[in-house]
């Protein structure tokens, strides 16, 4: 068995995550192994000290775009660049948290074909775990990353955190590379997926997903993914229920309405939101305000 472990990466220091890596691979009887970073053109002094790091440990390589290009051509472009039969893409902020994470993955590709999908569990900061917006956000679905409640909607639960599939596969879909904003390109993925009927396969192995933004910061992604959202509407409209709302308050004429209501408390909202104590449920409020202040550009 052959195996391309793939990082892509912009301004977030990974050389724990591949040192972590590194020593699980070493370990595994495997024919041929390698990792590989994609650095999406990074400016981050310490990111790139720690790249100028992981080039130089056996087995481990550095690709380079030469400008920001985004999530969807990144790993694209990992996937060319790999050498082995199968593919574990991992995230960078991302942690290993099981001595036996590669291990898992490479068991599970064994036995099934198609995309096997990990999950991920949220590591916070004690500090944070009240003022972090995305803390709070994702300690809110946390019962939806449960591995009984994935396997119940597979497609739908898909995350790009952590995921292994033959190269063979992931050609025959790969990441549309007009998604160059920020979010839901693995919303976008799961879809093409469903749509060639490769299936998911959901397992008990998941990655740390560490936490460690601003919730300005968090709000802005937020907003980029919003655009992103309503920009590929007609593709995403049967994989996001938000978006199904605004479509069919859009479609009964009731958009206006909803606008007039929401829009003024936008600005209040997003205060809150920067603050000590964030509500998830004003955050999902928040989401909502910007996919219908889409609607009106």
């Amino acid at each position: 068995m052959t195996l391309s472990i793939l990082i892509p990466t912009y301004n977030t220091p990974c050389l724990g995550l591949v040192d972590d890596l590194v020593s699980q691979v070493r370990q595994l009887n495997l024919e041929r192994w390698e990792i590989i970073v994609g650095n999406d053109a990074s400016d981050d002094a310490e990111t790139l000290a720690e790249l100028r790091k992981i080039e130089c440990i056996e087995g481990c390589k550095v690709i380079s775009m030469p400008n920001n290009s985004g999530r969807s051509v990144i790993r694209n472009r990992l996937a060319d660049a790999a050498q082995s039969e199968w593919l574990l893409f991992v995230d960078s902020g991302t942690s290993v948290v099981s001595s036996s994470f590669v291990e898992r993955f490479l068991q599970a590709a064994k036995e099934s074909s198609g995309v096997i999908y990990g999950g991920y569990n949220v590591i916070v900061k004690e500090k944070d775990k009240r003022s972090s917006l995305r803390a709070v956000y994702e300690r809110s679905r946390a019962n939806q990353h449960k591995l009984e409640n994935r396997q119940k909607e597979p497609y739908k639960s898909f995350r790009c955190v952590s995921w292994i599939t033959e190269k063979a596969v992931f050609n025959t879909v790969r990441f549309d590379e007009n998604l160059t904003g920020y979010g839901y390109e693995d919303t976008f993925f799961a879809a093409q997926l469903q749509r060639n009927g490769i299936a998911i396969r959901h397992i008990d192995n998941p990655i740390g997903y560490v936490i460690d933004e601003t919730n300005e910061a968090y709000l802005d992604k937020t907003r980029q993914a919003m655009t992103t959202l309503w920009t590929f509407r007609q593709q995403l409209k049967g994989h996001n229920s938000m978006l199904r709302l605004v479509l069919k308050l859009q479609k009964l004429h009731l958009l206006p309405i909803v606008s007039l209501i929401l829009l003024p408390f936008k600005t209040i909202i997003a205060r809150q939101l920067k603050g000590n104590r964030p509500s998830a449920f004003l955050f999902q409020i928040y989401k909502l305000c910007l996919l219908v202040e889409q609607t009106n550009k």
